[in-house]
């Protein structure tokens, strides 16, 4: 006799695919193994002003000064980095990073000649603040990787995104993963328009945080609660399905 399945189990399906979830379950163990374990004990950055007590950001000076408190969030020096007006360099002075392809460039991830990590003012200006800060931390997070950070490929953008996602920024890049019209108070709230932004998608961050969260052994984290709808919904399904499974 054939059985009906119920929501119960409908709840405990995975959200994204095989190939997916072993990806993101090697690529956290990677970053467990690369970065330490202080990523399992550090604070999930949430958009409240405990972590952002200033006003949005209206001018290159202020946007310096988000920079160097993501800087402090991700654990990356302030040297590394550089903000400014893209237009007030040459060419030799900032480059932007290629895709393995010579020919193909990664669009947003710039370098300066001598290897800081370049942030434009003028398009972080025009982001929305939940964005500023989620392609900030993104950025920052490129200085976190070992190795050459110039070469790069599709699949390092993607690790890329789950470093900020073990280092505590996953709450941001989860919600700007997708736009949408909506709104919170207080100086950090949320106001998009439909549009996909970032590499992963909001199910892979919903299982990616859920996976995260079973590292930190957290059954019911209180971080959760700012995660916008679909990624919300997608890490409480991933959490019914890591419990399922019974993962140690």
């Amino acid at each position: 006799m054939r059985h009906t399945v119920g929501v119960a189990v409908f709840e405990q399906e995975c959200p994204v695919g095989p190939d997916d979830q072993q990806w993101a379950d090697g690529t956290l163990d990677w970053c467990r193994q690369q970065l330490g374990r202080d990523g399992l004990s550090a604070q999930v950055v949430v958009p409240t002003d405990e972590f952002f007590p200033d006003p949005t950001p209206t001018t290159t000076r202020d946007v310096g000064a988000l920079v160097a408190r993501v800087c402090r969030l991700v654990g990356v020096s302030p040297s590394l980095i550089t903000t400014g007006h893209l237009n007030d360099f040459t060419e030799e002075e900032v480059f932007q990073a290629r895709i393995g392809d010579p020919d193909l460039e990664l669009t947003g991830h710039l370098r300066t000649a001598a290897g800081q990590i370049f942030l434009d003012a003028d398009r972080i200006l025009a982001m929305t603040p939940v964005t500023m800060v989620a392609f900030i931390s993104h950025e920052l997070c490129h200085a976190r990787l070992p190795g050459d950070l110039v070469d790069l490929s599709r699949d390092d953008e993607e690790l890329v995104d789950l470093v900020a996602v073990y280092l505590g920024m996953g709450v941001f890049a989860a919600n700007a993963a997708r736009e949408f019209t909506k709104e919170r108070s207080g100086n950090w709230g949320l106001r998009m328009t439909a549009a996909r932004l970032g590499v992963l998608t909001e199910e892979m961050y919903g299982y990616a945080l859920a996976r995260y969260a079973i590292m930190r052994g957290e059954a019911n984290p209180v971080w959760a609660k700012h995660l916008d709808t679909n990624p919300r919904t997608y890490f409480k399904r991933s959490m019914a399905y890591l419990r399922f499974v019974d993962l140690d």
